[in-house]
């Protein structure tokens, strides 16, 4: 390029120089001139390529848009893409570009036209130039330079105005005629509101512009004339927020189809590898639509970014749901007065593609709201039976508009077509009463009403009665207690993280929150912690309180719409107890979580303050976590440009790139904002989770909201953090050591109901599951589930062993997907040389144990003898013959058969009789599950039965854990405690009620007496027999106040038992 300067301007010199020179010397400059022309000429195949393959023809004479005469060619198809890559996007718009060069099939009858405008100061790539330029796509490999024919070089032009627009269609339909059109717009959107920004905009205030939607309208309506059937054949929009029904409205009459996404989609955009092609391929131009839907929601999962939809319309059925949106908006507007509470509700609640907390925003926010999904929430409450008819119009409407839809995993109830929707009336934003879709429909008055209803109804504040954390116990009288009022709290000066569970027996560690007032919206909890009792407190989680019923009149729906009851509202939460941070392997950030959005509630989020090179400062940006799998879905940020507008943007993460979390911290009583610890992407984050440390301290906050924007807060007391018995003490060993003893064959021991029906044991529930290594991926296993009955699943154990470990069992589906089956901290138990697995559901708290199918566990001839249960029942193994008896009834013989845990005794002249074995080599009991009836029973050798099996002795190569089978340790019972009296329990729907006298105790449970017998406390361990002669030995634990204690067996399973009287 340097040599072609030379020549430039060299004609100019010689201009000046020949008015001078005598003709001698003239002849030897133009000698020179040819022979520097034949130089560089024929110079042109040595050194580096040049960036484009032609250089575009002089645009000074005849504008930047006029190129020349139209290029002759039978073409099916002209593509026209608007990429405005003149803002953070820059680096993607060249990516996209490349795409296009990589993508464009050869020999097909498609011609693809770009118009890129570059930005300065974000990428330096392909030259680093800036301006706009137009581009005949051209097919290139190359990474390093645009390969496309430069058709012109525009200058710097303003991509937010609608003239570049309007000339750019114009000039490549004029230079490239063909029977088909489609416009690709590329860049941010939001909506009705904006897209397409410019950062470098001549003649634009503060240099800044965008693209509104009535700019595009006034565009399209000039172009459309000119092309073939007077219409653009396909309008796609690859930016994000686009799928909405007011930009639907105002294309309509100036396109046929159109493609577009109602999220915030990612920064690589559309697979244009994926989606020229379709171009070539004879389809019709719905059928390209189609498919162009499913190649984007490839690409975007390809880069897992989970929580993006792309939809294809049919813009021929617009006006149709146009008008049946009009009925339904006067309808609503009518009912203002009695539906503006369910019309409130449900916009909260329903799908919001900023998130649950865009209203925040006031009249930044975006307010764009998954159509469908609000529609059912409010055909579920009680306007929904004024507005049936209305509701079922839009939605039989909405039907043939939108040709196909996909959504990723992350945004289940994503419908993929959007409304402009706010919340409140300060949320509104100046001018929508312009857009075609209001003057058409009158969104905006039916909004007004619902607006002035808030106003006159909705103001009073919530007030928060009363927040207590303990034991929920059922309030007297209460058979099946169902919600918080049911219960009243023991308090507690502490909590047990993962205590909450109904089989851990922990069910202290509850929060319940009182709310009173009328036209409540929600209610959010939230738990902060600190080392220090009068410490600064960092809030880690924010949490959705759930509401007394989801809808009025159900328990349960699939739509999820929580509605608090004018009055008195009680409201029950377990508390986990865990800290969230961000890891990137090498370092961690505390971060808060946000779990408050009912239409994803697997989808959480993190917020705070991204720097990245990229884009030249620090933005605000909210982070979507799946929490499934605790992998990082989605980034958004807020960009402010000079003139102060924002737009939200997809963010595509860098190695460099650094994250600051945003926390909530409790400083003299009041709730501010601070910065966390910057923490750098490296090569992805993932979420990390510990249980609070024991010896610190959290505060609960409570939070609540009226329909009409009024609130009110609360801050409980500090509590002191307990350690969790069943977790803590296994917690180090598990990370150190724990996946070296992770593959094997496990019997699952659970909770199964006794053959009494008194009560419930820890039992084989009759899985076997079998763990072997896998290849490809390190900490991932493969495995085997097998349960008698059914048929084997195969699964993937993929293990987070960073922090509380985590095991997710997943199944591959199409394409390499993963479907989470569930997840479950992973907790390594050794003892008495042994060891098995307690694994937490994540979700639900319940617990197995996972016992190793071994000698250790079930020695040889562990079966051997006769066998006296707790109801009443024989078992006898001698040999290869069986025998049972139940209480009372006749003796089954026959010969059995024994795989793994599982027995199978064969009478002579009856049915199999399938039994699941467990084998306690401590207690020397043997805990049967019979499958017939899925009930347990707890069985002891009889008097003069063989002597108990004793397990082989552990490989002294092997390494040797503490076991849970330590010498007593001291314990110093609180002041004035004593044991003599009656102590209550609430256990998986069972009340325990243990009464002890001296060195005697009994346990009744629902009122029917069940266990018996003597024990002695020795330190922090209960030695004991019971009165069926079956020893035990228990840890034991007093609680500070002396009104309560905990017995852990030596399985892990955990009581804890409250003085009653």
């Amino acid at each position: 390029m340097s040599n072609f300067s030379v020549i430039v301007i060299l004609p100019i010199e010689l201009e000046v120089y020949v008015m001078k020179a005598p003709r001698r010397t003239l002849s030897l400059l133009l000698t020179l001139l040819t022979f520097t022309l034949v130089l560089f000429f024929s110079s042109s195949s040595f050194g580096a390529a040049p960036a484009e393959t032609a250089e575009a023809p002089s645009s000074k004479s005849r504008g930047p848009w006029d190129w020349g005469a139209p290029v002759p060619g039978d073409r099916d198809w002209t593509i026209l893409v608007y990429l405005d890559g003149d803002n953070n996007l820059e680096e993607w718009a060249l990516t996209d570009l490349k795409e296009m060069e990589q993508g464009l099939p050869e020999g097909g009858k498609v011609e693809v036209v770009v118009l890129l405008d570059r930005a300065k100061g974000y990428s330096d790539e392909m030259g680093d130039w800036t301006g706009t330029r137009a581009y005949r796509v051209k097919r290139s490999t190359r990474k390093d330079a645009i390969g496309s024919e430069l058709i012109a070089d525009c200058g710097e032009r303003n991509m937010g105005a609608p003239e570049t627009l309007e000339a750019f269609v114009q000039a490549a339909v004029r230079k490239f005629p063909a029977r088909r059109t489609a416009l690709v717009l590329w860049n941010h959107g939001m909506g009705w509101i904006s897209m397409a920004s410019d950062e470098d905009a001549p003649g634009a205030v503060d240099g800044v512009d965008a693209l509104t939607l009535s700019g595009l309208r006034g565009v399209l309506s000039r172009v459309a004339p000119s092309l073939p059937g007077g219409k653009l054949d396909l309008l796609t929009f690859d930016m994000c927020l686009m799928a909405q029904l007011e930009v639907a409205a105002a294309c309509a009459p100036f396109a046929r189809y159109m493609v577009a996404g109602a999220t915030i989609l990612p920064s690589v955009g559309m697979d244009y590898l994926a989606a020229l092609p379709l171009f070539t391929q004879g389809l019709d131009t719905g059928e390209i639509a189609r498919r162009m839907v499913g190649a984007g929601c490839k690409g975007f999962l390809k880069i897992h970014w989970d929580t993006a939809s792309l939809t294809a319309f049919d813009l021929s059925k617009a006006d149709a749901l146009i008008s049946a949106c009009a009925k339904f908006a006067g309808k609503l507007g009518t009912l203002a007065p009695k539906a503006w509470s369910d019309v409130t509700r449900t916009l909260f609640y329903a799908m919001n593609y900023i998130g649950p907390g865009d209203y925040r925003e006031k009249g930044d926010a975006v307010s764009s709201v998954d159509l469908m999904d609000w529609l059912r929430r409010l055909s579920a409450m009680p306007c929904g039976t004024d507005l049936k008819g209305e509701i079922a119009a839009v939605e039989k409407a909405v039907s043939p508009l939108i040709l196909a839809t996909e959504s990723g995993p992350s945004i289940p109830l994503s419908r993929g077509l959007s409304l402009y929707a706010p919340l409140r009336a300060d949320n509104v934003r100046p001018g929508y009463e312009e857009t075609d879709f209001d003057r058409a429909v009158g969104w905006s008055k039916a909004l007004a009403a619902v607006y002035a209803m808030q106003k006159k109804e909705g103001m009073d504040p919530p007030k928060i009665v009363s927040v207590e954390l303990g034991s929920p116990v059922p309030k007297q009288g209460v058979g099946t207690p169902r919600r918080g009022a049911d219960y009243a709290i023991e308090p507690s000066s502490e909590f047990v993280p993962l205590s909450g569970t109904a089989f851990s027996g922990m069910t202290r560690s509850y929060l319940k929150a009182t709310l009173e007032g009328k036209n409540i919206l929600w209610g959010y909890c939230g738990f902060a912690f600190s080392r220090e009792r009068d410490g600064e407190y960092v809030q880690s989680l924010s949490q959705l309180l759930p509401a007394e019923n989801i809808n009025p009149d159900e328990e349960t729906t699939d739509i999820g719409t929580p509605v608090f009851r004018d009055g008195r509202n009680e409201l029950l939460y377990q508390l986990a107890g865990l800290l969230h941070y961000f890891s990137n392997g090498e370092s961690r950030s505390l971060v808060q979580v946000d779990a408050v959005d009912v239409s994803n509630p697997k989808l959480i989020t993190v917020s705070g303050l991204y720097s990245s090179p990229g884009l030249g400062k620090d933005i605000p940006v909210q982070i979507g976590v799946e929490s499934d799998f605790g992998s990082i879905v989605s980034m958004a940020g807020v960009v402010t440009d000079a003139g102060g507008k924002m737009t939200v943007v997809a963010i595509t993460p860098k190695p460099q790139d650094v994250f600051r979390p945003l926390l909530n911290k409790i400083a003299d009583g009041k709730l501010v904002q601070v910065v966390g610890d910057p923490i750098e992407w490296k090569d992805g984050l993932s979420v990390v989770v510990e249980p609070v440390p024991a010896g610190s301290w959290m505060r609960v906050l409570v939070q609540a909201e009226s329909l009409g924007g009024e609130g009110d807060i609360h801050i409980a007391p500090p509590v002191r953090a307990a350690e969790n018995p069943m977790v803590t003490p296994y917690l180090k060993v598990t990370q150190e050591r724990g996946y070296e003893h992770f593959l094997g064959r496990y019997a699952a021991v659970g909770i199964v109901p006794s053959r009494t029906g008194t009560n419930s044991l820890l039992a084989p529930n009759g899985a076997v599951l079998e763990i072997e290594q896998a290849s490809g991926r390190e900490m991932a296993f493969a495995a085997t589930l097998s349960a008698f009955g059914s048929d084997p699943v195969h699964l993937r154990l993929l293990v987070q062993p960073e922090g509380l470990p985590i095991v997710r069992s997943v199944v591959p589906g199409e394409g390499g997907a993963l479907t989470l089956v569930k997840s479950d901290f992973a907790l390594l138990v050794p003892e008495e040389g042994r060891y098995s697995w307690r694994m937490i559901d994540c979700a639900s708290g319940s617990h197995i144990q996972l016992i190793p199918l071994d000698d250790l566990w079930f020695p040889a001839g562990y079966l051997e003898g006769e066998w006296s249960g707790d109801d009443g029942s024989t078992l006898t193994f001698r040999g290869g013959q069986a025998g049972y008896a139940p209480a009372g009834g006749a003796l089954r013989q026959g010969s059995f058969t024994l795989s793994d845990n599982r027995v199978t005794l064969t009478p002579s002249d009856g049915q199999p009789l399938v039994l699941f074995t467990a084998y306690n080599p401590e207690t020397k009991a043997l805990v049967v599950t019979f499958a017939d009836t899925e009930t347990a029973t707890v069985y002891n050798r009889q008097a003069g039965s063989p002597p108990h099996p004793q397990p082989p002795h552990p490989d002294p190569s092997q390494p040797q854990y503490p076991s849970q089978s330590v010498p007593p340790q001291p314990q110093v019972p609180p002041q004035g405690a004593t044991l003599d009296g009656v102590w209550g329990a609430f256990v998986n729907g069972q009340q325990l009620v243990m009464q002890i006298q001296g060195n005697q105790y009994g346990v009744w449970v629902n009122g029917m007496p069940s266990e018996a017998g003597v024990f002695q406390i020795q330190g922090n361990r209960m030695y004991g027999q019971t009165n069926t002669g079956a020893a035990f030995s228990n840890l034991f634990q007093w609680d500070p106040s002396g009104m309560a204690f905990a017995i852990t067996a030596p399985n892990g399973f955990t009581i804890v038992y409250q003085r009653m009287q």
